[in-house]
């Protein structure tokens, strides 16, 4: 599912978007800062805001909107 997911789903890609054209214009009109250090962007672009950003390499995983998987 990893390589799948890696190579096909756009959400693989979700944190690389915080740092295209599209993503400094909101952010800016947010306010002053980076969009791929807001904490709002990083809920759905990233892992969450507390998050080492090493981790956020992979985008956007299922448990982000769909919570955590069961056993």
């Amino acid at each position: 599912e990893y390589s799948t997911f890696i190579a096909v789903d756009p959400h693989a890609r979700a944190y690389e978007a915080l740092f295209n054209e599209d993503s400094r214009r909101i952010q800016r009109n947010l306010g002053p800062g980076l969009a791929h250090q807001n904490a709002l962007c990083l809920m759905c672009h990233g892992l969450g805001a507390n998050v080492p950003k090493e981790l956020h390499a992979d985008g956007a995983g299922c448990e982000q909107c769909h919570g955590p998987a069961q056993h």
